[in-house]
């Protein structure tokens, strides 16, 4: 997956590719490996609004990052699906914006140090 994601970042952000013809291959192979992540990541999900149940967890701390890079780059999760309300969800947390800051190339809110950083153990 990691390289689908990062030879869809070469075509889009650094137009790789486009006169090989290669371009619209990574897209698709791109969109297709991460349809089958987000698949995969929606049936992880249990009955609680995180990944963890009821509290906010380090599987939630996982799949962020992730999710994140989905999402700003066009391939998130289908509206209105569960993994979709679960990052509209976790982007109201205070320690989620420092890591979109960053996926968006921004710095403002990284490093926080607001002790949510970390799920409590």
């Amino acid at each position: 997956m990691r390289r689908s994601i990062g030879g869809y970042a070469e075509v889009t952000r650094y137009e790789r590719g486009v006169a090989e013809g290669v371009a619209e291959k990574l897209k698709t192979q791109a969109g297709i490996h991460t349809r089958d992540i987000l698949a995969w990541l929606e049936a992880q999900m249990g009955p609680g609004p995180f990944f963890n149940g009821a509290t906010f967890g380090w599987a939630d701390c996982a799949v962020a990052p992730f999710l994140n890079r989905s999402v700003a780059i066009g391939l998130g999760p289908a509206e209105g699906s569960p993994l979709q309300q679960w990052h509209a969800r976790i982007s109201e947390l205070p320690c989620v914006p420092g890591d979109l800051c960053r996926v968006r190339g921004g710095r403002e809110g990284a490093g926080r140090d607001d002790g949510q950083s970390v799920p409590e153990r």
